[in-house]
């Protein structure tokens, strides 16, 4: 349910920006076969009223970033906490997923801002991240890390859940590795 708000977030962004670019019809004409605003509602997956989910826009998410030793712990706890009973191709595609958002304009630009952006993740709400950074990561969680701060990526995901809520939500075309479901665009991917 977090992440359907912030998809919301990013959805009504991208209208905005896309009226924006648009020419401003007339005063007085009709608004076309469309028909009316899109209210926002979750009805509709926050789709246009064409019925078409708008889509986020590709990015360049790829590269790696400078890190600190802090960095690289909250790095490989994040994805202990969320993949960690997973294979390595599951906790490199956590990896990715975060590493997508810091990289995106749609997220926040840090490591920190994006593991710790609200209801993001349940780790982090549950104290379950804050337990793994006590303890220290796992050896395997930790090389995943690396990977993905050195510019390694899987994929173009922005999102992942497990496979139950991402046909809850309707998401089509996500890439199942191990438990998790990964896609970039809420609706059709």
């Amino acid at each position: 349910a977090a992440q359907a708000a912030i998809a919301q977030q990013i959805l009504a962004q991208q209208q905005q920006q896309q009226q924006q670019q648009q020419p401003q019809q007339p005063e007085g004409e009709n608004p076309g076969e469309t028909g009316g605003e899109n209210n926002g509602s979750t009805e509709n997956g926050g789709a246009d009223n064409t019925g078409q989910t708008p889509q986020i826009p590709s990015e360049n998410t790829g590269g790696s970033i400078s890190y600190s030793d802090a960095d690289l712990k909250l790095m490989a706890a994040i994805i202990q906490a969320e993949a960690g009973g997973e294979s390595y191709a599951g906790q490199l595609a956590v990896g990715t997923v975060i590493m997508n958002r810091v990289k995106s304009s749609l997220f926040p630009n840090t490591l920190s801002g994006v593991i710790y952006q609200t209801n993001q993740f349940q780790p982090v709400r549950d104290g379950h991240l804050a337990l793994i950074l006590e303890r220290g990561p796992n050896e395997s969680c930790t090389n995943a890390a690396k990977q993905v701060l050195n510019g390694y990526r899987s994929g173009d995901w922005l999102f992942f859940m497990t496979k139950k809520w991402a046909d809850y939500y309707g998401i089509t075309g996500y890439s199942m590795i191990g438990n998790h479901a990964f896609f970039r665009n809420w609706g059709a991917n």
